[in-house]
């Protein structure tokens, strides 16, 4: 057993909401897991998802990304939720839908919160396509932006404890041939460089007697390098859910396929996939993995 988990012990109940997403599925169905909250909510590119973790300990709640800004709080007043008691905010990495809400978030709330963020993730940059056209420059929240409002940054490459049986990844080691990340370039300091995204994270939760429950922002790294990331880790090999986004939009045939093999071996009971996770491979997980499929969206909440 890893001694990470000895350290951080496990917890016995999750809620994972979903606030800001592409899509809104208020009248999609209902299961044994999912839940679907009704109101006029509303979608963006971007995600933003609520975290609750049940432990002996009592009952913990943070926030993963704040999507672009446009959604996250009217979304939130639909869902009469109380921005106060939560206690951490985790960004998974530095692309605008992801942090984009961030200083009105930090604003609307009556205490000091920490953000715990790879220190790459607010660094300025600008995405250059491999044939040499610029496709999007990245321009961070300012971090001064961020500490005038209330945050109280956390930046660390490594393992992030946050309540119990809960933590982050860190930076996710490259380890699945079929997701390496080409043709990404970035404009920085240093020039022009191919980057690895190093500061895609994830949120890794270890329930007790389920096995893990591994929540993806947008997945650069690979969602089975992820994935394997968190077993190795933690020690725990049985994964419970994999929910968020899986970065698989425009991905081969053979990357998507091969990606379907990896989850079908997981035995998972959720499998969730959203915003970048592209319709290919979405439609395919549905197909392929109906038994533990989840379809999300705007308003649904996976309780484990």
């Amino acid at each position: 057993m890893s001694r990470i988990v000895e350290l951080i012990g496990k917890a016995e109940h999750v809620t994972v909401t979903t606030l800001s997403d592409n899509v809104v599925n208020v009248l999609a169905g209902e299961s044994e897991f999912v839940k679907r909250l009704h109101g006029a909510f509303i979608a963006e590119h971007g995600l933003s998802l609520l975290i609750e973790v049940q432990s002996e300990l009592g009952h913990r709640t943070f926030l993963v990304d704040t999507g672009q800004g446009l959604t996250l709080k009217h979304n939130m007043e639909q869902m009469k939720i109380d921005v106060n008691r939560i206690e951490y905010l985790v960004i998974s990495h530095g692309h605008y839908d992801h942090t984009g809400g961030i200083v009105e978030f930090l604003k609307a709330i009556d205490h000091e919160m920490p953000v715990v963020a790879h220190p790459d993730a607010f660094k300025p940059s600008i995405w250059i396509k491999r044939e040499g056209t610029i496709r999007r420059p990245f321009l961070p929240v300012p971090v001064t932006d961020m500490e005038s409002a209330g945050g109280r940054l956390i930046l660390t490459k490594g393992v992030f404890p946050l309540f119990t049986g809960t933590l982050t990844t860190g930076e996710v080691e490259r380890r699945a041939p079929f997701e390496c990340l080409e043709g990404v370039f970035y404009v920085d300091d240093e020039g022009i460089i191919e980057s690895p995204i190093k500061d895609d994270q994830a949120v890794i939760i270890d329930l007790k007697n389920r096995g893990l429950v591994i929540v993806s922002g947008c997945g650069h790294a690979g969602i089975a390098n992820t994935i394997c990331q968190a077993r190795k880790l933690t020690g725990v090999n049985q994964v419970c859910c994999v929910v968020g986004g899986f970065h698989l939009v425009g991905s081969s045939e053979d990357r998507i396929g091969k990606t379907i093999q990896y989850l079908k071996k997981l035995k998972a009971e959720v499998i969730s996939p959203m915003h970048c996770s592209g319709f290919d491979f979405t439609l395919k997980a549905a197909t392929e993995l109906s038994d533990c499929f989840v379809l999300n969206g705007v308003g649904t909440q996976i309780i484990l």
